[in-house]
């Protein structure tokens, strides 16, 4: 108990802690939820106890990040404030989540931009001068549509004929899933130079 007459372990920041190592280390987006707590929920709610935060609290939080011109950092906020609380609520150490029927402030729109012809073939130019290792990476990345990560972390023992076999540790959901290879991703990748212990 701090001389104030609060107890300490009762703080959204030492909570907060507690849910980063017990439940959201676990998840691929952990380094996320930390900056998010770090930078946008601590400095404001850090020193308070977790029964103390109302739905007017984070609908005020919330509105900050979006008057500050960040709509969508504001739906991250949001879904964090939520997942923290979630977390309380299932460990019985409060009763209600003070987020629950809070509305995402900004809509998300997902990114259609497709490549026209004449940019693929100038990017697979650039790819060519760039040269190996970056420049066969972002060119195997435009042949399967993978992620960067997926990409640059992929081995000869996933490879089964034409299909790319990447584990579950390897993809963002968590599942494993095969991705059909071109001819010409696999004369991509028969051209890169081998290293020692067949990666």
């Amino acid at each position: 108990m701090a001389p104030n007459g609060v107890d300490e372990t009762r703080l959204v920041r030492v909570l907060g802690v507690e849910f980063l190592r017990r439940h959201a280390s676990a998840n691929k987006t952990a380094a996320e939820t930390a900056r998010v707590l770090e930078r946008e929920i601590y400095p404001s709610w850090g020193h308070r106890p977790v029964e103390s935060i109302s739905r007017r609290d984070v609908i005020d939080l919330i509105e900050m990040v979006v008057d500050r011109g960040s709509p969508v950092m504001a739906n991250r906020v949001l879904a964090v404030i939520r997942k923290f609380f979630n977390w309380l609520v299932s460990r019985d150490v409060l009763s209600a989540n003070p987020a629950a029927d809070v509305k995402p402030p900004g809509a998300e729109t997902r990114r259609d931009r497709v490549l026209s012809d004449d940019e693929i073939r100038l990017f697979w130019r650039a790819c060519n001068t760039l040269g190996w290792p970056f420049g066969s990476m972002f060119q195997l990345r435009l042949l399967t549509g993978q992620r960067r990560e997926e990409v640059a972390a992929i081995t000869w023992k996933e490879i089964d004929d034409e299909l790319w076999r990447i584990p579950g540790a390897r993809t963002k959901n968590g599942k494993a899933h095969d991705v059909s290879l071109t001819p010409q991703a696999l004369r991509l990748l028969q051209s890169l130079p081998s290293i020692i212990g067949g990666s």
